[in-house]
């Protein structure tokens, strides 16, 4: 018992090791117990310091190009009203980006935390699709993605927080250079 006393006492430490199965029967699920317990306790703190690294270098690139585009303002390098526009447009670009982001992640949190108001309703997959298509077809087509939206007829509702649903699939088209949407 001294030892899963010990152990416990130097957790969430990333080095607290298992401690040995021993003694009575009792003691030895208790011990078990803790086992597991600083595994997962581990494993969840890896996956954090992973979690933070991504994010950390998802932002790191909007960042850069926001702060070069406005170095070349500041320094006269975007010397013309064309390279000034376009200097500006990609940082405004940029930093919408880093916004839906954070946006993410407080969404990520909340979710965590167990406080995030998901709605769920019934959700008509052709239409949200289709209302999303046409939402973004315009910024879809500038970046050189293409769009078909393909669903079957008479394709049963689905219950989901359909906000969330319009809200995260252009983020997901944004990975891509072509797209086809098909439900069947």
């Amino acid at each position: 018992m001294q030892k899963v006393v010990a152990a416990a006492r130097a957790m969430p430490s990333a080095e607290a090791k298992p401690v040995d199965v021993q003694g009575p029967q009792e003691v030895q699920e208790l011990t078990r117990a803790f086992n597991s317990m600083i595994a997962r306790t581990q494993a969840s703190q890896k996956s954090q310091r992973e979690f933070v690294a991504n994010v950390s270098h998802e932002l790191k690139t909007p960042l850069t190009s926001v702060q070069g585009f406005a170095q070349a303002i500041l320094d006269g390098t975007a010397d013309s009203g064309d390279a000034r526009q376009k200097a500006a447009q990609v940082i405004y670009d940029e930093s919408g980006r880093m916004h839906r982001m954070v946006l993410d992640l407080l969404d990520l949190a909340r979710l965590d935390a167990g406080t995030a108001d998901i709605t769920m309703a019934p959700v008509n997959l052709s239409g949200l699709l289709n209302a999303v298509a046409e939402k973004f077809t315009p910024q879809l087509q500038r970046a050189g993605v293409n769009i078909k939206v393909d669903v079957v007829e008479n394709l049963q509702t689905i219950t989901a927080d359909g906000d969330r649903l319009r809200r995260y699939l252009p983020t997901w088209w944004r990975t891509r250079s072509s797209l086809l949407l098909a439900v069947v």
